[in-house]
């Protein structure tokens, strides 16, 4: 996504939700790229969906891994965009951010709190990340300019089979908002069940993972996809 991992700086009108999937087109374009099944984790679900909605994809499948299409609600609601956009405005906060991040034991806390369980290589490969001040610089802004208010609505409007691949033990987006989902849409949605693993699902077993998608890319008529 523009700005995250160590892809360089990004203005602020593209880690919008919109934004994001202009520039996911637009690099899909640059490679020549359609494909008949898309994949997207948390956040990067939404914004495949938001790419089939407005015809930028046209997929047989959308595949959400623990995907966070709704907007928070509550108190989080009216608390949480403003604080974001306070936080992307002061320029130090993503250099205090990555500090505390190299402390011991602070990335195993975070993605603990996701309910996910990973190994020390992919412990290793998290504190690379969220020390990084331009990644956590791309993902403030992204929080300070995130609005899922008007996916939520179109949402039944999607044009595509949404498979929602949810984790049981995810603390981030838990499971009961795929269920939710998948309630309001109807046949058009399929929930999998994920027992035994949290929000990083992908990353604690890819090959279960993997295979979910081979059965939900050979359900849609994908030839030969479920035997390889």
């Amino acid at each position: 996504m523009p700005g995250h991992g160590f892809s360089g700086p990004a203005p602020a009108y593209r880690l919008s939700l919109p934004g994001m999937a202009r520039a996911l087109d637009g690099l899909l374009g640059v490679l020549g790229v359609r494909p008949a099944v898309v994949v997207g984790h948390s956040a990067g679900a939404a914004i495949l969906a938001r790419m089939c909605l407005d015809g930028r994809l046209a997929p047989r499948a959308l595949v959400s891994l623990n995907g966070a299409f709704l907007p928070f609600g509550g108190l989080a609601a009216h608390l949480f965009s403003p604080l974001a956009k306070l936080l992307a405005r002061t320029g130090w906060i993503p250099w205090l951010i990555s500090r505390q991040a190299a402390r011991p034991g602070a990335i195993e806390r975070l993605v603990r709190g996701t309910g996910s369980h990973l190994d020390a290589d992919g412990m290793a490969r998290y504190r690379s990340l969220v020390c990084s001040p331009g990644h956590v610089a791309a993902t403030v802004a992204m929080l300070a300019n995130w609005d899922l208010r008007a996916l939520g609505r179109e949402l039944a409007q999607l044009p595509v089979e949404l498979y929602l691949v949810a984790a049981a033990g995810d603390r981030a987006v838990p499971p009961r908002e795929a269920r939710r989902i998948a309630a309001a849409l109807g046949p058009r949605a399929r929930l999998v069940s994920l027992p035994g693993y949290g929000h990083l699902a992908h990353e604690e077993d890819p090959i279960e993972v993997a295979g979910r998608i081979r059965e939900i890319a050979a359900r849609v008529g994908l030839v030969g996809t479920a035997g390889h």
